[in-house]
């Protein structure tokens, strides 16, 4: 629209064609102003920052057809009774100046906490190993808690489900395809993201 004033602003005056569309003068005046004087823009403006954009990005669960792969133990219940009954893992992405950055969180259920977590520039299982060492380190190796995570292979590697098994970690893995499948932990993983990019 102030392009458009500023076209025919000569022909008709500005006040009169304000009057016939949607605009105050103050808000064209207003824009003009911040057109002339750059440094008068917000900061946010001027560096040009924005809001969460909550669109389509990375693919980070590559699934495999495992016919051995751990049944859904959770069913979309998100619900325990007591601490390290159930665990539900996942991890996110954050683009930043130096590239991608990638994040694995195991959150207690029960809690609502993580209790394990790893910051990495690859997505790898190495990432999500040292999130579950933490997980079961820090909550004292405790036994028969199921961990629910999505179908990714870095979560049915042989290296990670072995460690599950050692310590008496239950698995178990959501539906392909179901983006409510692990739904506490994207809800974690979308507050993260706003958290480190607002």
């Amino acid at each position: 629209m102030v392009d458009f004033i500023d076209d025919h602003k000569n022909n008709y005056g500005t006040l009169a064609i304000c009057r016939v569309l949607p605009i105050a003068p103050s808000n064209y005046y207003g824009a003009q102003n911040l057109s002339d004087n750059p440094h008068k823009r917000s900061l946010r403006s001027q560096h040009d920052l924005q809001g969460v954009w909550r669109g389509k990005g990375k693919i980070t669960t590559n699934s495999r057809n495992d016919p051995k792969r751990a049944d859904d133990l959770v069913n979309r219940n998100f619900n325990a009774h007591r601490p390290n009954q159930l665990w539900v893992a996942d991890f996110t992405y954050i683009k930043t100046l130096s590239g991608w950055v990638y994040t694995a969180f195991i959150i207690d259920v029960f809690a609502r906490v993580i209790v394990g977590w790893k910051v990495s520039n690859r997505m790898n299982t190495d990432m999500v190993m040292a999130a579950l060492n933490q997980a079961i380190t820090d909550r004292n190796k405790p036994k028969d808690v199921i961990h629910h995570s999505d179908r990714g292979v870095q979560y049915s590697f042989i290296r990670y489900t072995d460690k599950m098994a050692d310590c008496g970690v239950i698995a178990s893995v959501g539906t392909t395809g179901d983006s409510y499948d692990n739904a506490l932990a994207e809800t974690v993983n979308r507050l993260y993201k706003s958290e480190v990019t607002d």
